[in-house]
């Protein structure tokens, strides 16, 4: 009997794991949010879900762990494994010592495999779900995917070039046509677009943002800018705020702190940690109370972006986006917001200052959108009606569904 008759014969839930070196209680990737949010939506639809990695988080960093795991996680529990229950989804994590993967040991790593695939063994899920760029992670889905029918690698980093990753079976999702279009020209991948999934613990709630219920009082909420790194256009978002304060200093803009901290622009001598008309705050675990208070969101890309979560997150909530026009933004954004087209020089040195011209046509929507009732209105209408298709109550039957065909086969 072969594992695909096996697993539909017993009459048991359809069972997922993810697997990988990557912690997907991860509040920093975009990756770990959606895959997380995938397997919630799913273990709300009858299916047994299970994470199985290591304590290693994206960034240069120290993770704060004990947000991620609770007080209880202290160097006592380095080497084991912690076991978590998050919205239906048990989460089982190799504590290491760092959460940096520079100071993951190859001891560490052999013993987490070694874990990993007597797990699934016993687990025997239906699908497997991974991802990662590094040759580790080469190595071990090499030697995971052939235990469960079906192996999807989730492919949401824009800049991966080991073929060695991929095997003819797999099912590679891209959470956009851009991505998937980038990976069959770069590798010769066949890719499938799977939306961004998005969880309510991180979208906007209609019913409470001031975009839709005030909106009269939109130049006392923010112009949010989230995550200030060079390659997320920071460069622009400061130029734009500089001129708004010469201009505009009614306007008042919210940078939101993600692996780039204030600290950082700080060291570099910007001149933007001290505009009054900046308020600067630190990462933050309730985001829909951020776009409570955002009129306006920025999100001025330099690098390829994917996708962009905040995008959908933030239309969610009527809440207009002001976003660069390149990479797998245009598909994001799905017929809302307002884009504008990236100098190149920004695109390929993302320290570039953009010049007064390059910034003009934000400034010139952004204060539209303060000053004219009729223009914000019809932009939050815009925006909540591209957003329908992230709507979880629509969306999470669906991707049920979708996996319910990939394990019988159709």
């Amino acid at each position: 009997m072969n594992p695909q008759t096996r697993s539909s014969g017993e009459g048991r839930r359809p069972r997922i794991a993810f697997v990988s070196f990557m912690c997907l209680l991860d509040a920093h990737s975009g990756a770990a949010r959606s895959v997380r949010t995938m397997l919630e939506m799913l273990a709300a639809e009858g299916f047994e879900c299970r994470s199985i990695t290591t304590a290693i988080f994206d960034g240069n960093e120290e993770y704060p762990r004990a947000r991620a795991f609770g007080q209880g996680a202290t160097a006592e529990n380095i080497g084991k494994i912690l076991r978590l229950d998050r919205n239906g989804v048990a989460h089982h994590v190799l504590y290491t010592e760092s959460s940096q993967g520079g100071k993951f040991s190859l001891a560490q790593r052999n013993g987490f495999v070694g874990y990993a695939i007597e797990h699934l063994k016993q687990f025997q899920p239906d699908v497997i779900i991974s991802y990662g760029s590094s040759e580790s992670t080469a190595d071990f889905v090499s030697r995971i995917r052939g235990l469960a029918p079906k192996f999807i690698f989730y492919l949401g980093n824009p800049n991966i070039d080991r073929a060695e990753l991929f095997a003819p079976g797999d099912i590679i999702f891209c959470p956009t046509q851009a991505q998937v279009d980038r990976y069959r020209e770069r590798l010769g991948l066949r890719g499938h677009v799977f939306r961004t999934p998005i969880g309510a613990e991180n979208a906007a709630d209609p019913k409470r943002t001031l975009a839709l219920n005030h909106p009269g009082a939109r130049k006392k909420g923010f112009v949010t800018f989230i995550n200030p790194g060079f390659e997320k256009g920071a460069t622009l978002a400061f130029t734009l705020a500089r001129r708004a304060l010469r201009e505009r200093p009614d306007i008042t803009f919210l940078v939101v702190e993600g692996r780039t901290k204030r600290a950082f622009w700080e060291r570099n001598g910007s001149a933007a940690v001290n505009f009054p008309n900046i308020w600067w705050i630190p990462n933050q675990t309730d985001v829909p109370r951020i776009y409570e208070r955002t009129s306006v969101l920025l999100f001025p890309s330099f690098w390829f972006e994917v996708a962009g979560r905040c995008i959908a997150e933030a239309q969610l909530g009527g809440i207009p986006v002001l976003a660069s026009s390149h990479g797998g933004i245009p598909e994001q954004l799905n017929g809302g917001g307002f884009m504008f087209d990236i100098p190149e020089a920004c695109k390929t040195n993302h320290r570039t200052v953009p010049d007064a011209e390059a910034v003009a046509p934000w400034f010139d929507t952004l204060t539209r959108l303060m000053d004219d009732d009729q223009a914000y209105a019809q932009a939050t209408a815009r925006a909540l009606d591209a957003a329908a298709i992230y709507d979880r109550a629509k969306r999470q039957p669906q991707v049920a569904q979708l996996f319910r065909q990939l394990i019988a086969g159709t």
